[in-house]
C-alpha cells in the first residue's frame, strides 16, 4: 500500500481529487491532506509518503519549491504535480526537477489520475531501491554521527534492511531527540535584523550549543532541519533514561546562561522520552513535531518542555478560508474599517483555535503577500513602506514564528502598517485631486493620458481613477474632456482658428470624433455652435450643455 499526500490550497480541489476514484483498489491510501507548500513540508518530513500530489502554484511556499526541498532530503518520494494552462512553463520545470508527472486540473479525471498513479507507484519502487542502495554505500564512508543524522531525518520507515549493523546495534540501546529553538525577538533592535544578521547569529548560536553538547552527553549528533536559522535538531544515544530529565535540564540551564552573554537570543529546548530500536525512529521523529506544535499552541509553554508534560491536544482548522480574498477586497476599497474587522478575526482565531503551527505561519504570509500585492498596486512605490516592497526579512520573520501569541502580535503590526497606509492615501486624498486639475490645466493643449497624470501625482492610475469618480461623481476621463470642450469654446469665440486646427492643437487626432465629443459636452457641433455665436454676437456665454 502506497501512502499518498495530496497539496492544494484549494478546498475544493482537495475534496474532489480524494474522491475521485478508489484509493484501495489503485494499492494507495490518503494518508493526508496539507493547504500549502509549508504545512505539507512538515507532514511529509513527519510521515514520509510514497507519493505526493501537488499543487504546482501555491502562495509563500510554491509547488516546485516544495518539490525542490523534498527532493534534497528525500528523493526517494515521488511527485505528481497539478497545474493550469498558464502554468506550462512550471510545468516544465516540475519535470526538470524529477516529478513523475503532472496533470491539468481541466482535465482531472479518474482515468488520467490512474495513469499516473501507475507511473508514481513504479517510480517509487526504483527510487526506494536505488536509494537503500546509496545508503548503503554511503554509510560505508560515513562517521557514525553521519550515518544516525542521516538515519533520524531521511530513512524510510521501509529501509531497515539498510541500516548500518553499527547503527542497528546502538539504536538498540535508549535514544532521544530535542528541538533547540532560537527566540531572536528579545535581541535590542530586532525589528531591523537583516537576514544576514540572524545567519550570523545563528552560526554563534550553533557554535555555542555544540561546545554545551559535547559538555552533558556523550555520543550526539547536532544539526541543523532546516534552512530558517531559528532551530536545531540534537540527537541523543546511548543514554541513560533515569538521568535524561536532568541531564536536559542542566544543559538547557547552561545555554540560557551562554546565550544572554553571546547572542542575545532566547533557547527554548523540546525534548522527547527515550525511544529503543530502529523501528521507532519515525515515532521518535513524530513525537518531535508534535512537541513542536505543543509549544506553538500552548499559551505560556515552559521553555524547557518534556513529552511527559504536555497533554493531548486535539488541532482544529482556523475556519479561515477565503480571508486572502477578502482582505486584497478591502484594500482595493481603501476599507480602513473593512480591513481592521478581517484582521481582527483573524487574529481571535490564533488566539482562541488549537491549531498546528503551519497554519498559523501560512495564514501570516498568506496576509502579508495578500497586502504587498494590493498596495504596491495602489500606492506609488516612493509612497510606499519598505516593508512591503522588500519582502525576505519579513517572510523570515514569519518562518521564525515560535507560539501562536508571536503569530498574532505578528498579525497585529500587519495589521498597523496596513490600516497606516490606507490612512494616508486617505489624508492626501484632496492634494492628489488639486494635483491632478492642475495637471490637466497645464497639459490641456496635448493628448493627456491617464498613465501620466498618475505618475504626476505618484498614485497607480486605477487608485487615481476610482477616486477621482468617488469625489467628483465623474469620470476622469469626462473630466479632461469637458475641460477640453470648455477651452474650445473659448478659441472658437475668438474666431482665429478653423474648427479643425482647434480639434488638433487640443490634443484629438480625429475632428469627427471631437465634434462627436463637443455635441455632448455643449449640446451642439462646433459648427453649429460657431454659426449660433454669428447670430448672437452679444452673447459670448456657451450654450447651457453638460457642464
Amino acid at each position: 500500500m502506497y501512502n499518498v499526500l495530496l497539496v492544494d490550497d484549494e478546498p475544493l480541489i482537495l475534496s474532489g481529487i480524494k474522491f475521485l476514484l478508489d484509493w484501495e483498489k489503485n494499492d494507495c491510501r490518503v494518508a493526508n491532506t496539507a493547504r500549502n507548500g509549508q504545512d505539507a513540508l512538515e507532514k511529509i518530513r513527519a510521515e514520509q509518503p510514497e507519493i505526493v500530489i501537488c499543487d504546482i502554484n501555491m502562495p509563500t511556499f510554491n509547488g516546485i519549491d516544495l518539490l525542490c526541498t523534498v527532493s534534497k532530503e528525500y528523493p526517494h518520494i515521488v511527485f505528481i504535480m497539478l497545474t493550469n494552462l498558464q502554468d506550462f512553463d512550471l510545468a516544465q520545470a516540475a519535470l526538470r526537477h524529477k516529478a513523475v508527472d503532472y496533470i491539468l486540473k481541466s482535465q482531472l479525471e479518474a482515468e488520467t489520475l490512474e495513469k499516473c498513479l501507475s507511473l508514481a507507484k513504479a517510480e517509487s519502487d526504483n527510487r526506494l531501491h536505488l536509494a537503500q542502495k546509496v545508503r548503503g554505500n554511503r554509510y560505508e564512508n560515513q562517521s557514525v554521527t553521519q550515518q544516525m543524522q542521516d538515519l533520524f531525518m531521511h530513512a524510510t520507515k521501509d529501509s531497515a534492511e539498510s541500516i548500518n549493523s553499527d547503527c542497528t546495534k546502538l539504536l538498540q540501546q535508549p535514544y532521544c531527540a530535542a528541538y533547540i529553538l532560537m527566540d531572536y525577538t528579545s535581541v535590542p533592535g530586532y525589528a531591523q535584523l537583516s537576514l544576514s544578521d540572524i545567519q550570523e547569529r545563528f552560526a554563534w548560536q550553533k557554535e555555542m550549543c555544540e561546545k554545551l553538547v559535547r559538555n552533558h552527553f556523550r555520543t550526539y549528533s547536532l544539526f541543523e532541519p532546516d534552512a530558517m536559522c531559528e532551530s536545531l535538531v540534537l540527537l541523543c544515544w546511548e543514554v541513560d533514561v533515569n538521568s535524561l530529565q536532568e541531564k536536559m535540564t542542566y544543559f538547557y540551564q547552561k545555554l540560557c546562561a551562554a546565550s544572554a552573554k553571546i547572542t542575545q537570543a532566547t533557547p527554548c529546548v523540546l525534548a522527547t522520552t527515550a525511544f529503543q530500536g530502529d523501528h521507532q525512529l519515525s515515532a521518535c521523529r513524530t513525537q518531535l513535531t508534535f512537541l513542536r506544535d505543543y509549544f506553538y499552541s500552548t499559551d505560556n509553554a515552559e521553555p524547557l518542555l518534556f513529552t511527559s508534560s504536555c497533554t493531548p491536544l486535539h488541532f482544529q482548522p482556523l475556519g479561515l478560508t477565503g480571508i486572502s480574498g477578502k482582505l486584497a477586497y478591502e484594500l482595493h476599497s481603501k476599507n480602513i474599517a473593512g480591513c481592521e474587522t478581517i484582521f481582527n478575526r483573524a487574529i481571535h482565531q490564533i488566539k482562541t483555535v488549537p491549531h498546528e503551527r503551519s497554519r498559523g505561519v501560512w495564514l501570516c504570509g498568506e496576509l502579508y503577500g495578500t497586502a504587498c500585492e494590493v498596495l504596491q498596486q495602489v500606492i506609488n512605490a516612493n509612497q510606499l513602506s519598505p516593508y512591503f516592497q522588500n519582502c525576505e526579512n519579513a517572510y523570515s520573520q514569519i518562518d521564525r514564528l515560535r507560539t501562536r501569541s508571536q503569530a498574532a502580535d505578528w498579525l497585529a503590526h500587519l495589521q498597523t502598517l496596513c490600516c497606516n497606509a490606507l490612512l494616508q492615501l486617505s489624508l492626501s486624498r484632496n492634494d492628489f485631486i488639486e494635483k491632478t486639475k492642475q495637471y490637466i490645466s497645464q497639459h490641456i493643449y496635448e493628448r493627456i493620458l491617464l498613465a501620466d497624470i498618475a505618475d504626476y501625482v505618484c498614485i497607480s492610475p486605477s487608485y487615481l481613477s476610482s477616486l477621482f469618480k468617488k469625489m467628483h461623481q465623474k469620470n476622469l476621463v469626462d473630466y479632461i474632456n469637458e475641460q477640453k470642450m470648455i477651452e474650445a469654446c473659448k478659441m472658437i469665440q475668438k474666431n482665429n482658428l478653423r474648427i479643425y486646427e482647434i480639434c488638433y492643437k487640443l490634443g484629438y487626432e480625429n475632428p469627427y470624433y471631437f465634434s462627436k465629443i463637443f455635441k455632448r459636452f455643449v449640446g451642439k457641433t462646433p459648427t453649429e455652435y460657431q454659426s449660433h455665436l454669428r447670430k448672437t454676437q452679444d452673447d459670448v456665454t456657451p450654450p447651457k450643455g453638460e457642464f
